[in-house]
């Protein structure tokens, strides 16, 4: 039977679940208020659904069922997470927006990677810790609101486009 997790060990498991969950409500209910109602109107909205559901509540229930700890891996998920938001802002100031759409989706990838392999090889965890990290990672997130947002982009240009031929 595993053991109980100490307050410290649950408090440095569950930061990420919990942070993205809170992210997640509010992205929510701030662009809901900002359109007027709770409907979901595009793709987009969805990705904040989906983000709360796959990445903020799926680890954290894994966590507290299965006591997975994964306090431990805190600093260096912290470390990767804010080097790549840093990347992405560094790259919104140098790139034309254009160039950006893309290059932020092959960061966000990178990142991805590069994390999934660090707690692999440098920092191994067992594969329900990993699996956990992976799922609540800040960068996953990004990536699904990334790829949503373009999914309504695309639409949206695709419908413009047949209005104006």
């Amino acid at each position: 039977m595993k053991h109980k997790l100490t307050k410290y060990e649950l408090l440095g498991s569950l930061a990420f679940p919990a942070g993205i969950m809170v992210w997640a409500a509010y992205k929510y209910i701030s662009g809901s208020f900002a359109l007027g109602d709770f409907a979901i109107h595009f793709m987009h909205r969805w990705s904040f659904i989906i983000a709360f559901a796959a990445c903020g509540l799926l680890p954290l229930l894994l966590t507290l069922i299965m006591r997975i700890d994964t306090s431990e891996q805190f600093l260096p998920r912290l470390v990767i997470s804010l080097c790549t938001l840093a990347a992405v802002s560094i790259a919104r100031e140098f790139l034309d927006f254009g160039v950006m759409m893309i290059a932020e989706g092959i960061l966000l990838l990178m990142s991805l990677v590069f994390s999934g392999l660090f707690f692999h090889i440098a920092r191994p965890v067992k594969l329900s810790g990993w699996i956990v990290i992976f799922l609540g990672n800040p960068c996953l997130v990004h990536f699904i609101c990334y790829a949503m947002q373009m999914s309504d982009l695309k639409e949206m240009i695709q419908q413009l486009n047949i209005t104006f031929n």
